[in-house]
């Protein structure tokens, strides 16, 4: 689970490291490897996840020390989930089709449940980010949208 379990790595290291004496180090190491998901069948939908997905990792080395020459530093993460609802929680789905063939299926509620999920995502984080005075601009220019429709 490379992309949600390195953003749940990221956030356990940092919390750890707020706990850690200064100077200490934390390295996140994340990979995906989807050898075993490799699908060999005919039906499209399925076949899709060979194409889109592939093998991979990324390692990042995080440090509560300012001294150690950081070009960055970690201000927030914040994590959303769709999962609950049960568009979301099948349109990546993994199952056996017709002929016994095991792969993951994509519906075509795929690209709305990741825009929803992108939306909630922006409008978790959106408030820790935007200054006050770019808050206040949406705030109002939702209201004058909502009075003119």
């Amino acid at each position: 689970m490379g992309c949600s379990a390195g953003l749940i790595a990221v956030g356990l290291a940092r919390n750890l490291l707020r706990t850690m004496p200064y100077g200490a180090h934390a390295l996140v190491v994340s990979t995906e490897i989807l050898t075993c998901n490799s699908y060999a069948g005919k039906k499209r939908s399925m076949q899709l996840t060979n194409m889109l997905f592939r093998m991979g990792g990324a390692a990042v080395l995080l440090s509560n020390s300012r001294a150690n020459g950081a070009r960055f530093q970690l201000l927030h993460t914040v994590r959303t989930s769709t999962g609950a609802q049960d568009s979301a929680y099948r349109c990546a789905f993994q199952e056996e089709e017709d002929e016994g063939n095991l792969g993951v299926n994509l519906s075509k509620d795929l690209v709305a449940m990741a825009g929803e999920a992108l939306k909630a995502n922006i409008t978790t984080i959106a408030p820790l980010l935007l200054p006050v005075s770019e808050q206040l601009s949406f705030l109002l220019s939702a209201i004058a949208q909502k009075v003119l429709s």
